[in-house]
């Protein structure tokens, strides 16, 4: 007869776990990554944005040689930042551009 309140309950509990990974990065990041503090060894991004800038995302980090160097970038609304390693920091790519 308990079986009866454990095995929905437990099945709800399932179903909430798997549903607030699609509601929130938060919880995505906590049920389905780690943390990691070297940039080399990362391979996703967790990215929060100004309020009324957009949603939050994870964002797949990737890398490309580049002038036999590493380039380490990743795409969030459909704009390229790219790791500075002087700054420790990702950058958004600038494009050259000419005012008369």
């Amino acid at each position: 007869d308990i079986w009866l309140f454990i095995i929905p309950g437990v099945i709800l509990l399932q179903i909430l776990t798997f549903l607030s990974s699609i509601w929130s990065t938060a919880a995505k990041c906590f049920w389905q990554f780690r943390s990691e503090t070297r940039i080399e060894k990362s391979t996703f991004i967790r990215l929060i944005p100004l309020k009324n800038k957009g949603s939050s995302e994870i964002c797949s980090i990737q890398t490309k040689i580049v002038n036999n160097q590493n380039e380490i970038f990743f795409w969030y609304q459909k704009k390229k930042f790219i790791w500075n390693n002087e700054e420790q920091q990702f950058e958004k790519l600038y494009y050259p551009t000419s005012y008369k």
